[in-house]
């Protein structure tokens, strides 16, 4: 679905990601995990084109991106970044139109698809005609969601999604974005920087560090076999946090 061949990018002097190979399988929940300035950004924004590499070959869906049109491309794939980006303007209805619209699909196709997508996303229909700054942030994402998923995308692209919102609401968000996932057979690639985040809710987590893969592999298999002392850090920071948990109360 998504293929990384000795992929580079530098910025000025330093190096983004250098020689970076991976492939994401079509149905997959991938989790980019690492701290700031690891690369997770570069690398998801680089599936939709928003940045190219300098080096390297990526395909999506078997073809080069390059051969694609990228306005075309990002119609087919779904971006949600961490404060939703709405157009605060616009209602959300209009939000979640943007890309039938864009599309050319026909008006009555477009309101029955934004009642559709707002369900799936759990909001009622009544906020179809809300205002961005009417919504709480958990529902701004919500919407952020639906807008991302309203052309029938199959590939979703999440840039540190539930990062500001509160913990109750960022759980609550989890939970749906995995139902959402199955229920619709998306391949989803999500950036975090939350270790019990990614181990929760991916397939596959991959560990970036300085713009180099570190390990891809499952929760389990980074838990229990980490490539290095990098990744067993990580992994030892989520059994402290799950130890600490398990000790209260007790």
């Amino acid at each position: 679905m998504i293929e990384f061949a000795d992929v580079s990018k530098r910025y000025g002097g330093v190096w983004a990601l250098r020689n970076l190979t991976l492939r994401i399988a079509s149905g997959e929940l991938v989790a980019v995990l690492g701290e700031s300035g690891s690369g997770k950004t570069t690398l998801v924004k680089m599936v939709n084109r928003l940045i190219e590499p300098d080096e390297g070959e990526l395909r999506f869906e078997g073809e080069l991106r390059g051969s694609t049109d990228a306005v075309s491309l990002r119609r087919k794939i779904g971006y949600v970044i961490q404060h939703a980006g709405l157009f605060p303007h616009w209602t959300v209805a209009a939000n979640v139109a943007t890309v039938p619209r864009l599309l050319g699909w026909e008006a009555g196709e477009i309101a029955a698809r934004v009642d559709e997508v707002l369900a799936l996303v759990g909001l009622e229909a009544l906020h179809r005609d809300r205002f961005p700054d009417q919504l709480s942030g958990g529902q701004r994402q919500r919407v952020g969601v639906a807008r991302a998923l309203a052309a029938r995308q199959k590939v979703l692209l999440l840039d540190e999604p539930f990062g500001a919102v509160d913990p109750i609401t960022r759980v609550a968000l989890q939970g749906e974005l995995r139902r959402i996932h199955r229920e619709l057979s998306l391949t989803t690639l999500m950036v975090t920087h939350d270790i019990i985040e990614a181990l929760t809710l991916a397939d596959r987590i991959v560990v970036m560090y300085r713009g180099a893969l570190r390990q891809v592999g499952t929760p389990a298999e980074l838990m229990m076999k980490p490539a290095d002392d990098y990744v067993a850090q990580l992994m030892g920071m989520a059994r402290r946090q799950a130890e600490a948990i398990g000790k209260v109360g007790a």
